[in-house]
């Protein structure tokens, strides 16, 4: 009977558009969480280089303390490493380093999971879509959906 076949198909879309649903929520839920940890990161950081730069003198005096019993070359070595540890730019480049890489992460995400458009923007009007087109990617959604569903249950 047709509308019997047309409610299986109805609900077999149904399924699949819930399915996509929650899989892009939950991409979108690890982004906010990782651009969370990411600002978290970012503002110790700030608050150590905050510290370390009001306090430098104190910070001077501990080092000195802590390697007053070493010899000349450990001495020598250890204030080396930590005169590199203490520059502003390599510690700020870290910073910068690590949201560039979280930002390359969730745009790749982003479009494997067609959260963008090809050209990786958000939020513009999608492109017109043939039956075909839009057959294809509902299969594609459906797939992945169901390989998210099976690893989940696994």
């Amino acid at each position: 009977d047709l509308s019997t076949e047309v409610s299986r198909v109805k609900q077999g879309l149904s399924e699949t558009v819930a399915a996509a649903v929650e899989l892009n929520k939950q991409v979108i839920l690890r982004h906010r969480g990782d651009i969370a940890a990411t600002r978290d990161v970012m503002i110790d950081m700030l608050t150590e280089l905050t510290a370390t730069t009001k306090r430098a003198d104190q910070i001077d005096a501990m080092f000195a303390a802590l390697t007053a019993d070493m010899d000349g070359a450990e001495k020598s070595i250890a204030t080396q490493q930590f005169r590199d540890f203490m520059r502003l730019h390599s510690r700020v480049g870290s910073v910068h380093k690590l949201a560039d890489a979280l930002k390359k992460v969730q745009e790749l995400e982003r479009r494997a999971f067609s959260l963008d458009d090809e050209g990786g923007q958000a939020g513009e009007a999608p492109k017109t879509m043939t039956d075909a087109e839009r057959a294809s990617r509902l299969a594609s959604l459906l797939d992945r959906a169901r390989t998210v569903a099976n690893a989940a249950s696994d």
